[in-house]
């Protein structure tokens, strides 16, 4: 099972990974995860959270710009940290970092550099305070951002507020092993219901047991609905005490409505 203890390996033309990335796995105590198609890779990364992806090439670093433009403007998988190592003489660095790579290495680099910059991937990584540190769900900078930008269009969105009722009053009785199991559930479900019904859609943590999530509104209904009935039926099945229930609350509607009225306003008195 795929976690932050482990790396996601992508090395199109390669038979195995290169000697330094096999030695930073091992100073990090990190298992590689080979992975030999960029769509499986996407696949795992929308059902689990890894330390890092390392996408190695002995190919033209064309072939791997395409693929790292797209798993960073996904709002699920461009979270994750992502380094590109690339073979000797190929260039390309300029352009993986344009669309979004987190790191660039050439495989001609000294060797103490290249674990020094990989080391600091991680380390990046570790104090994003972005990133939820139990979810690795987009925090409250993502979310605030999201919102942003879906305003600044004339989408129609709804923007859903997620919540455990009682949360406090089991995490004190149960004890915090519970609790964040209870919160990385209900986080898998809204990232899986999220991204299956709802395209275009964002999940967030703003932090505890509160959760954000913004989808087009002619999805609102439908990925709501789901999101309750997996919950129950999951609670349901795990050994976690039953006295915890889901609850949305769907500010959806008012918020796009002021939005869009604000918005109107604005433009007649600028007129």
């Amino acid at each position: 099972m795929a976690s932050d203890n482990t790396v996601f390996y992508f090395g199109p033309g390669r038979t195995d990974p290169s000697p330094i990335v096999s030695r930073f796995t091992q100073e990090n105590e990190l298992e590689i995860v080979r992975v030999d198609q960029a769509v499986e890779l996407r696949a795992l990364l929308h059902r689990t959270m890894p330390a890092c992806v390392v996408m190695e090439t002995g190919l033209d670093s064309k072939d791997i710009v395409e693929v790292v433009r797209v798993f960073k403007e996904d709002s699920f998988t461009r979270i994750v940290p992502l380094v590109v190592v690339l073979s000797a003489g190929d260039g390309g660095v300029s352009e993986l970092l344009a669309v979004g790579a987190d790191e660039v290495l050439h495989d001609s680099t000294a060797e103490l550099e290249k674990r020094l910059r990989l080391d600091q991937v991680l380390k990046r990584a570790d104090r994003d305070v972005s990133v939820h540190p139990t979810t690795r769900l987009p925090g409250t900078t993502h979310i605030a951002r999201d919102m942003q930008a879906r305003l600044e269009t004339l989408e129609q969105f709804g923007v859903c507020y997620a919540d455990l009722d009682h949360f406090k009053e089991f995490n004190d009785r149960y004890g915090y092993a519970y609790g964040d199991g209870a919160i990385r559930m209900l986080a898998r479900i809204l990232r899986d219901v999220v991204r299956g019904l709802a395209p275009g859609g964002f999940v967030g943590h703003s932090g505890g047991d509160d959760f954000i999530f913004n989808v087009p509104m002619e999805y609102l209904e439908g990925t709501c609905d789901e999101i309750i009935y997996l919950f129950d039926e999951l609670i349901s099945r795990t050994s976690t005490p039953k006295k915890i229930v889901a609850r949305v609350i769907f500010l959806a509607r008012t918020v796009a409505a002021a939005s869009t009225a604000f918005r109107s306003c604005r433009r007649r008195s600028a007129s």
